[in-house]
């Protein structure tokens, strides 16, 4: 949750939990717009560590490295559109997936209950969500605690909208790179 200065607020906008918004947006639940699904034990049946015309499905678990992608599937548990989330050790790192696709093992997946723009509330979670959680142990992120998260919920065009920039600032921090790789 973020925490809220007492400052002026700008004729437009108002105050909510999860910060200064334009008065047009809502606000919601992670719970409230998404369907949430804890990957469960590996199965090789069905899977292979390549894909192939049999195997066209990602499986992903609960890690950073290539995103997590562990290997593929004859049959995908969620749709593409969905968003997963780390939930054991580094918690709440968001992944788009734009493909159908298998959770396993403490993967979280975020499937919407409507149409929303599941790359703009990816990169609000990268960006503004801090999972606090109470664990002497390894640190674990819940399906129930994870519902109770508040969101920001512009208008569907406006998620869109911004979707798009992310995007298109990805694209070009991915091209700067490469430029300074070439002149390495």
């Amino acid at each position: 949750m973020v925490k809220i200065k007492d400052t002026h607020i700008p004729p437009g906008y108002k105050k909510t939990e999860v910060g200064v918004i334009p008065e047009e947006w809502g606000i919601s639940t992670i719970g409230d717009l998404f369907h949430i699904k804890a990957g469960g034990d590996f199965t090789p049946h069905n899977s292979s560590f390549e894909r192939s015309e049999q195997y066209p499905f990602p499986i992903y678990a609960n890690g950073l490295e290539n995103q997590g992608l562990y290997g593929f599937t004859t049959s995908p548990q969620c749709e593409a559109g969905s968003i997963t989330v780390t939930a054991r050790g580094t918690l709440g790192v968001a992944f788009y997936r734009d493909t159908p696709f298998t959770p396993i093992g403490r993967l979280l997946a975020l499937q919407p209950k409507s149409e929303l723009e599941g790359k703009f509330f990816s990169a609000y979670l990268n960006t503004f969500a801090h999972f606090a959680i109470e664990s002497t142990g390894v640190p674990q992120l819940t399906a129930p605690q994870i519902s109770r998260y508040w969101l920001p919920l512009p208008p569907l065009s406006e998620q869109r909208a911004i979707a798009r920039v992310l995007s298109d600032v990805d694209g070009l921090l991915e091209a700067l790179d490469g430029l300074i790789e070439k002149k390495r």
